[in-house]
């Protein structure tokens, strides 16, 4: 991976980051993961930000299958 990759990925991680602290501090400890999830949801498709929810991906190493029930919460941007 390239320094500009990594860069890109970091600033990603920071802005996502930034969105789910603002959503924590606003509905408070205490809920259900699935209210943040939307909350987080809901902020960043309103920044313009791709969201895909509830994919199931299949974890390989080699040739070899190393998990198939793997379900990712939001795909951001991908």
């Amino acid at each position: 991976m390239g320094l500009i990759s990594r860069v890109l990925i970091l600033e990603k991680i920071y802005i996502i980051t930034g969105y789910a602290i603002k959503v924590h501090k606003e509905l408070r400890p205490g809920l259900l993961e699935s209210f943040y999830k939307r909350g987080l949801k809901y902020e960043l498709e309103g920044n313009g930000h791709e969201i895909r929810s509830q994919i199931w991906v299949t974890v390989l190493y080699g040739e070899i299958t190393l998990y198939t029930e793997l379900k990712i919460d939001l795909f951001v941007d991908g």
